[in-house]
């Protein structure tokens, strides 16, 4: 169709006008779009540098949310109804018409100029119009069409925001720098007039480049030291903010010291629970920073008491205290075993028994997961225990971590009953030469040492001044190996060898002491004593006719209680 030709250059101006008004929407759009980033992002700016004592990573993150929120709602609002849009070559010819203020010839020429059109009607009157209309071609004004206002005002709006973010980074740039590193989640701060540059607790330094990644080990319930270096301009003063879990915040006033480098110290009592504190001196503040507690070891004393020999049942005697018992009584002689049982590991232990500091050896057993460290006896006053012995006993865990307050106990002596003895005769009469039969008994609450006899004569002639005469006599000792608790036996006390006359009087005591080791032993007297009459032939058979009557005088009553004779009726 030759008609076509004609109509070329409108078709292809009506294109270029497509494609320009297709640029313009996008362009309105993203201009909408970078505006709301640019806005989104200096009130991020200033959010966060205004609050950026108190933002953390989170708080941070929910800040950005918000600000591509409220891009993603500029995008919705401004930009989604340009992009939404979609125009052909007949909406740009209805729009040139409606610019020119023309009839619809132009849209017809165009539809008259396809192939279809031969099937439509009279070919005479689609020529005539696309003929009027290529002859109109050139006097068409197509770039009517294009609209300026949106985007010009946008971009100038762009322009402006770009201009003061341009200002804002020659003027500021460390600030904006650090914004951006902020905004990629880093932990830098703003530029400040004080810089803290180190931070230590107890001595050990404080990581401040990845704050969040490691926590400082204190002991539980220690004093805690802090000392903070700073350069720039030094403040008067400064605190830290100290919290801990279920705990109210905590103000540790921050004082400067004496030396020429400024450094700034505070304490706290301790801790028993993990806890988080920042630092703020001047201006300058720091990311919260860890504190980690390790529990102090818990350690029980478990004590056993190897009695002395001459109290034993048996020569693997062994008795087990309860644990945790840490005052209890011993025999004299007696050797008490110290074992300190800990949950956790220990690097050291160490006992003081009576002044001497004594160390703590770990056995290669454990006892339900626990560490065993035992103190040797030998050397040391628990081996025989001979008199009240206090103890303490100290440890240092693999943290270097002390107990508040040792562990303190006392062995204390058990008080050892005195022994007993009784003594008996049959007849207290007796001739200078007999040798009576005296039955005793003796016995002792854990092991007798000795028995003997003292006796004491006194003259019973009255002519003269009463002679008194005595002396002792050996009557059994035991071993010390092996003593006996009770002991009982007929002694024959020779008279012969104690020149006695008839008429004196003898006094007769037996004497008991009991074993008790390195411990003075205590001595007991019969009591009692035995007194025998010395007496000539004469006498003695006179004191067995008198014996025998009183005898049978007992045996008559004894007849007649049981035969009912004498009753009175």
């Amino acid at each position: 169709m030759k008609q076509a030709e004609h109509l070329r250059p409108l078709r292809n101006r009506l294109s270029r006008l497509c494609r320009r008004r297709r640029r313009f929407r996008w362009a309105t759009a993203a201009s909408a779009v970078a505006i709301a980033m640019l806005w989104a992002l200096a009130g991020v700016f200033a959010l966060d540098w205004y609050f950026q004592r108190n933002v953390d990573l989170l708080q941070r993150v929910l800040l950005l949310a918000l600000a591509v929120a409220g891009v993603i709602w500029a995008f919705v609002r401004f930009a989604r109804p340009w992009l939404g849009k979609r125009e052909d070559m007949t909406d740009m010819a209805l729009l040139v018409q409606r610019q020119e203020r023309i009839d619809s010839d132009l849209v017809a020429a165009l539809q008259f100029e396809s192939d279809a059109a031969a099937y439509w009607g009279s070919t005479q009157l689609e020529t005539a119009v696309i003929d009027k209309v290529a002859t109109r071609q050139k006097k068409l004004n197509v770039d009517a069409a294009m609209p300026h206002q949106p985007l010009r005002r946008r971009l100038v709006v762009l322009a402006i925001t770009a201009l003061v973010w341009a200002v804002l980074g020659v003027l500021a740039t460390e600030q904006v720098w650090v914004f951006l590193q902020r905004l990629a989640f880093g932990s830098q701060h703003y530029p400040s007039d004080t810089q803290v540059v180190s931070v230590t607790v107890n001595g050990k330094s404080v990581d401040l480049t990845s704050p969040g990644t490691t926590a400082v080990h204190v002991a539980c319930g220690q004093p805690i030291r802090f000392e903070v270096g700073v350069s720039g301009l030094p403040p008067a003063s400064g605190r830290i903010e100290l919290v801990q879990t279920h705990n109210p915040a905590v103000s540790l006033p921050l004082e400067r010291g004496d030396g020429e480098q400024p450094l700034y110290n505070a304490k706290y009592p301790g801790l028993n629970q993990p806890a988080h504190y920042q630092v703020y001196l001047g201006d300058a503040w720091t990311d919260p920073l860890s504190l980690s507690v390790t529990p102090l070891p818990v350690v029980e004393i478990r004590a056993e008491v190897v009695p002395p020999a001459y109290a034993r049942q048996s020569a693997s005697e062994l008795q087990k205290l309860p644990r945790g018992m840490r005052q209890f009584p011993v025999l004299a002689g007696s050797e008490v075993r110290l074992r300190l049982e800990s949950d956790r590991p220990l690097k050291s232990a160490e006992a003081t028994v009576s002044g001497h500091a004594c160390p703590l050896e770990r056995e290669d057993a454990q006892a339900n997961g626990a560490e065993i460290w035992t103190l040797a006896a030998a050397g040391t006053p628990l081996k025989s225990v001979a008199e009240e012995t206090p103890y303490e006993i100290q440890v240092h865990d693999v943290e270097g971590q002390v107990l508040d307050e040792p562990l303190k106990g006392l062995v204390t002596i058990e008080p050892d009953q005195p022994p007993g003895i009784t003594a008996s005769t049959v007849t207290p009469i007796v001739l200078p030469t007999a040798k009576p039969t005296i039955h005793y008994e003796a016995a002792d609450d854990h092991a007798l040492g000795r028995i003997w006899v003292t006796w004491e004569a006194t003259s019973g002639d009255t002519t003269n001044v009463s002679e008194k005469r005595g002396g002792e006599v050996e009557v059994q000792r035991f071993p010390a190996e092996s003593p006996p608790r009770n002991h009982k036996e007929d002694y024959r006390l020779k008279l012969d060898s104690l020149s006695l006359k008839p008429g004196d009087t003898l006094k007769v005591t037996f004497h008991v002491s009991d074993y008790r080791g390195p411990a003075q032993a205590v001595t007991v007297d019969a009591d009692p004593p035995l007194v025998f009459q010395v007496t000539d032939q004469r006498g003695f058979e006179a004191s067995m006719y008198d014996a025998d009557q009183k005898s049978a005088g007992v045996l008559e009553d004894i007849r007649k209680k049981h035969t009912g004779l004498g009753e009175t009726q």
